[in-house]
């Protein structure tokens, strides 16, 4: 039982390190972000943040909780930046990829 304790919080912080390459990509963009699809990561937000209450509430669970909780502020970071980036550069329509028409 103990390896999946240390499975859970190592991968955990895998998790959270893996979102930083995106981080940093949206932060050093000069465009409107066309490509990264927000609804997405809105969403991730959103589940990894009620995750999070989840382990506070229902759990009692202190590492899920700061995993969700790591989790959803990365995701949430990503979500702000790009939908912050699209409004400060507001790129025609022509520049949307084909698979993606709507815009938030």
């Amino acid at each position: 039982m103990e390896a999946f304790h240390w499975l859970y919080s190592i991968s955990g912080i895998i998790l959270v390190l893996f979102y930083l390459p995106q981080m940093i990509a949206v932060t050093k963009a000069n465009s409107s972000l066309v490509d990264i699809s927000l609804m997405s990561w809105a969403v991730w937000s959103v589940c990894t943040l009620s995750s999070a209450l989840y382990g506070i509430y229902v759990l009692d669970d202190l590492k899920l909780t700061l995993i969700s909780m790591a989790s959803g502020t990365c995701c949430l970071y990503v979500t702000l930046v790009t939908f912050s980036k699209r409004r400060r550069f507001k790129s025609p329509v022509s520049e949307t990829p084909k698979t993606l028409r709507f815009r938030l």
